[in-house]
């Protein structure tokens, strides 16, 4: 079997305000063999620093990779929702509907860690990120898999 690759075609600005859609669009390219029937593109928000995931936290964040897929329903409000194209996901639904927690910011010194001036902005507790995976639910064969990027 050939492995699924996940290209981000077109990324979301790096700032983004909760309980709004996610701008731009994400794209994700999705190259390889895919089971149309059980594949689905799931997105995560994570926090960037602990890599914990956080529950619940998006809306329209799963989009089948059956060609030609379109979801309108409850979730995104009957407007136009995750869809598969030519081997392309679009998340044109994407919404974080819960505002993460915020983090408890560790003291980074000593002789192992980082000093206030080291960590910057890069060390901040409120950072989060979006993880694209691909899931492969049970099918027929009776197998379950996934992948990711």
């Amino acid at each position: 079997q050939v492995l699924p690759v996940l290209r981000l075609v077109q990324p979301p600005r790096r700032e983004q305000v909760w309980n709004k859609t996610v701008r731009p669009q994400p794209r994700v390219a999705v190259c390889g063999a895919v089971r149309e029937a059980t594949d689905v593109l799931r997105v995560e928000l994570r926090h960037a620093d602990t890599d914990h995931a956080i529950d619940r936290a998006l809306r329209g964040h799963r989009v089948s990779l059956r060609e030609g897929a379109r979801d309108r329903g409850r979730a995104s409000g009957g407007r136009s929702g995750p869809s598969f194209s030519q081997g392309v996901a679009c998340l044109a639904d994407l919404v974080i509907v819960q505002k993460p927690p915020e983090v408890p910011k560790k003291k980074r010194g000593g002789r192992m860690g980082f000093t206030a001036a080291e960590a910057g902005a890069g060390g901040g507790a409120g950072r989060y990120r979006f993880v694209y995976a691909l899931v492969r639910a049970a099918g027929a064969d009776g197998d379950a898999g996934a992948g990711g990027a």
